[in-house]
């Protein structure tokens, strides 16, 4: 039976927390009708069994599928997506986890039949805000520019729009592919609205993320998603060129230090960190320009001149 809203719940190793979790997401539905897709990434406990209790002690209207024991996490929700029900669908990551979105977005994209409809983040709100309208070019400038954020697990997308694009998540990379499924899913449509609800970050139910790399190199896959995106920006969009030169000089820098920062943290030295981004060709893509923030470009001066003095930004 169809649903208005889809519920994707990627799961691993999660089987004392996955009713708490089906039960939170269900109250964000409120009075929309929801399906809950629980997909399995290998659990090696009772997960699945338990997964599957909840969704019948709570009568939820749902499922549990179950991936191979190393599907990464964008081929587990490529698979979801192509299966469920929902007018819309979204994403209710249990490692990153956030409330009060759901219902309000669901309720602008009955209004409007949206291609894409997101919250306003907490730290962004502004009493008066009303749902409008925004070019999804202008609303990657604005992610760009840190005037908007929008995570993929708080955004609501139509089901229609994803058959109609055919846009994915990178299935053989871990870092960086949520954040690429929303550029993608932005740089499709003219039709993405804002909804005037506000998106609070859940760690309270939170869980920490599976372990899916034991490399720390492996961060720098979101410097690969980045590129993906940038090419989509230069070929599909050239006649944009601010948006061109905004992602190239300033979302490119960014998620290079970015990736630096999480180096840094785990414990790799800065010769050892400097090699990597030579060897992928990364530090290419510390350039700056008329669009870079002055923030930004004092980290990439200081990085490329002293790293020893180079400092990981507050989180």
């Amino acid at each position: 039976m169809a649903a208005t809203v889809s519920v994707i719940v990627p799961m691993r190793n999660l089987e004392q927390e996955i009713a708490g979790l089906l039960r939170l997401a269900a109250g964000q539905a409120g009075e929309f009708d929801a399906e809950f897709v629980v997909v399995d990434m290998g659990s090696t406990d009772c997960s699945v069994l338990a997964a599957l209790n909840a969704l019948k002690e709570q009568q939820l209207k749902g499922y549990v599928m179950q991936s191979g024991q190393n599907c990464k996490i964008g081929a587990v929700c490529n698979s979801a997506m192509y299966r469920i029900s929902g007018d819309y669908f979204t994403f209710w990551v249990p490692w990153r986890l956030f409330d009060g979105y759901l219902a309000g977005c669901c309720q602008v994209a009955q209004e409007t039949a949206a291609d894409v409809v997101f919250g306003v983040f907490e730290d962004q709100w502004q009493v008066g805000i009303k749902a409008k309208k925004i070019r999804g070019e202008d609303v990657l400038a604005n992610m760009i520019k840190g005037v908007t954020t929008i995570d993929v697990g708080a955004v609501l997308i139509k089901r229609a729009y994803l058959e109609k694009c055919q846009f994915h998540f990178e299935e053989h990379d871990t870092f960086g592919v949520g954040e690429e499924f929303v550029q993608r899913a932005l740089l499709g449509t003219d039709d993405v609205y804002q909804a005037p609800v506000v998106v609070k970050r859940n760690k309270v139910y939170q869980v920490n993320p599976p372990d899916m790399s034991k490399s720390s190199a492996a961060c720098l896959q979101r410097v690969d998603a980045a590129c993906r995106v940038f090419e989509t920006v230069r070929y599909q969009h050239a006649d944009n060129q601010k948006l061109t030169e905004l992602y190239a000089q300033e979302w490119l820098p960014a998620v290079v230090l970015d990736c630096v920062d999480t180096l840094l943290r785990s414990g790799v030295g800065y010769n050892a960190v400097r090699g990597m981004l030579k060897v992928k060709g990364c530090d290419k893509l510390l350039s700056v320009g008329k669009y870079t923030s002055l923030p930004l470009k004092k980290r990439i001066l200081v990085w490329k001149m002293m790293p020893w003095m180079y400092h990981p930004a507050a989180r």
